[in-house]
């Protein structure tokens, strides 16, 4: 028997009827659901998609979404091979796995979208609704005086569809897009206007029997079922009314250049750097030709921007090697400047020393001051009608098997990798690295080389394509770019000036190989820092950060043992919340330094225990020459003293820090994963 899901915007009956409409039995065809998740209460959403070529197997899989943006569907059936990536189940989407034009075997209807004109994100008004509709009417009605079969009518939630069985091949000479064109002409009336951006052949359209529900649910607009109204005929518009109705074609001028000389413009922007550090759903590069000659573009399988997709929203490279962004549906009209002031709101680590080299290292022109990293304010969340005095302190649940049907979907999506810290020999100690939802522990005097560990986790970490946030509460922006300028290039400080060029070019080098770092100084308290955090997950997809260091921040509280205590809950608790993993400097007192070893213990965290309780993971970091000069000075040691997931492997690593570089490097490049620290557990003068 079939399992039963009991989705919310899923009518399983109508989804297997629509798809059994749109398409012949054994054709294949793709099922795309945005910002999904098959959990209800996740806060976490991919793209999800999965091959099909049984219209009821598809509607139970559709039905085990529990969250969704849209779910959607390929209008046109796609190549049998494509059934290998995901043979009729749906899964998380991996980059490159969704449709392209190509993947389509045939053109098997014309779409005709009729959308009511508003601002994006919100569903339409029922006047809209109904300008939209009879503008959908009047089409069918004067296309059947012309001698065309009545079409398929239906109603996408917002708006309304009319579909034309047709039969046309992929490369069709622009004839389906004049024919679309022509009918936005004849019929964009006032506030509703017919979509000419819906042509190409892996056009996704909306899963009718799906809920609609852009914005949030209320009075006025509404979220509304999507459904098939009408359809009477499976009559085929013939090629030739096509091409009568679509007129001739005019082919555009093209300003010759050569491809080579393009080719080499495009250096001037890494366009896939910039994708790759923002984490941007897209397909391509594609070849493009512009006015300018060759180019390339991008699509969005997801734009950060709108609601659109496919063809629609886009990034072009030109061969001038500028960059314009945009999308293509009339009630869209966003830029390149738009798109990355949102991905990019924080001024990036990057950016500092990337400023004008020569300003940069002049003593009247320092690195940009606190002034450059306001804290980000998390907008007020606003009460909806639908929520009361009753339920909204109502903590969401879900049911043991829902957590462990998601844990195995997990799994299943290689998603349960660690992330590796960086640090020589410390992820082999911890088992493989660290998780998402954890909090991580670094303790240490003051001076023993906190930050300097927290910046090489930055360098790993945004290498491996990690976006990543540093509230910084002990060092300005200027001092964090010397530090990091320093482990950047291999050239001593002192030189900096005197080999500018060679330094400009390994910044270059670093930059462009790393997602970007987010900074923000001078939060001050609790309240305002995680704030802070929040706002740079929800909005500019940092999914590790860094606080240094937790006794500075103030909670407001009468005591230091309060305010670390109330810090510390607060930081563990929206680490579990938003799937981070967040790596906290603490500072430990100076009674190790009176010890004959200089070993930590975890009393030595400085002013609260509820560091040791909140913490998944606590590494001392010790540089012995500090306390007894007699000590190579760079002689590092690192104990891990709590792995509360995982085993620990090896206790204590004992690494070389070559501290004018800011930089941790192996002692032994053979093998120093298990060199032997003074660790001195058969007393009480050692251990945790």
């Amino acid at each position: 028997m079939a399992t039963i899901h009991n989705s919310p915007i899923v009518d399983t009956a109508s989804v297997a009827k629509a798809l059994g409409t749109l398409f012949e039995p054994g054709m294949c065809f793709e099922l795309r659901a945005l910002n999904a998740s098959f959990m209800r209460d996740r806060p976490r959403r991919d793209t999800i998609s999965g091959y099909f070529d049984d219209v009821s197997i598809a509607a139970e899989n559709v039905g085990r979404i529990q969250q969704a943006s849209g779910i959607y569907v390929t209008l046109n059936p796609v190549i049998d091979a494509l059934m290998a990536r995901s043979f009729n189940r749906l899964q998380v989407a991996e980059k490159g796995t969704l449709t392209s034009d190509q993947q389509i075997t045939r053109r098997r209807w014309l779409p005709i979208d009729i959308d009511p004109q508003r601002p994006s994100g919100i569903s339409s008004t029922q006047s809209e609704l109904d300008a939209s509709q009879e503008i959908a009417r009047k089409i069918a009605g004067d296309m059947t005086n012309d001698g065309w079969p009545c079409p398929l009518i239906a109603c996408s939630g917002n708006g309304w569809h009319v579909l034309y069985r047709i039969d046309e091949p992929i490369d069709d000479n622009g004839l389906i897009k004049r024919v679309i064109e022509r009918m936005s002409t004849l019929y964009s009336v006032g506030a509703c206007h017919v979509d000419e951006k819906v042509f190409n052949p892996a056009r996704i359209w909306k899963l009718y029997g799906t809920l609609a529900r852009k914005g949030d649910n209320t009075e006025d607009r509404p979220h509304r079922w999507s459904a098939i109204v009408d359809d009477p005929s499976d009559t085929l518009v013939t090629h030739e009314q096509l091409v009568a109705f679509a007129g001739e074609v005019k082919a555009k001028p093209q300003i010759p250049t050569s491809k080579q000389t393009g080719q080499q413009q495009l250096e001037s922007f890494n366009v896939e750097a910039f994708i790759d550090r923002n984490r941007l759903e897209v397909d391509g590069p594609y070849d493009w030709h512009g006015a300018q000659g060759h180019g390339r573009k991008w699509i969005f399988r997801q734009s950060p921007m709108c609601d659109h997709h496919g063809d629609g929203p886009h990034i072009l490279q030109h061969a001038s090697g500028a960059v314009s962004a945009s999308c293509h549906h009339n009630s869209c009209s966003w830029s390149w400047r738009d798109l990355r002031n949102t991905v990019e709101p924080l001024k990036p680590l990057r950016d500092i020393y990337n400023a004008t080299p020569i300003d940069v290292l002049a003593e009247t022109e320092p690195f940009p001051g606190d002034d450059d990293f306001h804290v980000i304010e998390s907008p007020v969340k606003q009460e909806t009608k639908t929520e009361t005095k009753a339920n909204k302190h109502v903590v969401p649940t879900i049911t043991l098997m829902d957590a462990l049907n998601a844990k195995l979907e997990k799994v299943r999506a290689g998603e349960e990798k660690l992330y590796t810290t960086g640090l020589p020999g410390v992820d082999i100690a911890l088992s493989g690295g660290v998780a998402p939802g954890e909090v991580i522990i670094i303790a240490a005097r003051p001076s023993h080389g906190k930050s300097a560990l927290a910046l090489q986790m930055i360098h790993h970490m945004s290498a491996a394509g990690r976006k990543c946030l540093i509230i910084s509460e002990e060092m300005t922006t200027d001092m964090l770019a010397g530090r990091a300028l320093a482990y950047i290039s291999d050239v001593p400080k002192t030189q900096w000036r005197d080999n500018l060029s060679q330094v400009v070019r390994q910044v270059s080098e670093y930059g462009s190989a790393r997602s970007d770092t987010l900074v923000a100084t001078g939060c001050n308290t609790v309240q305002r820092a995680t704030e802070t955090i929040r706002h740079a997950v929800n909005e500019n997809g940092v999914d590790t950060v860094f606080v240094d260091y937790l006794q500075l921040l103030s909670g407001g509280k009468k005591s230091n043992y309060e305010n670390v205590s109330y810090a510390s809950q607060q930081i563990q608790k929206l680490t579990i919340e938003l799937g981070v993993v967040s790596v906290v400097m603490a500072q430990l007192n100076r009674d190790i330094e009176s010890r004959e070893k200089f070993i930590p213990k975890m009393r030595d965290l400085r002013d609260s225990g509820q560091i040791e309780q909140d913490a998944h993971v606590i590494l001392f970091g010790a540089w012995p020459w500090k306390i007894n000069p007699s000590e190579p000075k760079d002689r590092y040691q690192i104990y891990i003293a709590k792995n509360k997931e995982r085993e620990i492997v090896q206790q204590c690593v004992d690494i070389r820090f070559e501290a004018p570089r800011q930089m941790f490097l192996r002692e032994d490049p053979a093998d120093n994963e298990f060199n032997n620290c003074d660790w001195g557990f058969s007393d009480d003068n050692g251990g945790f």
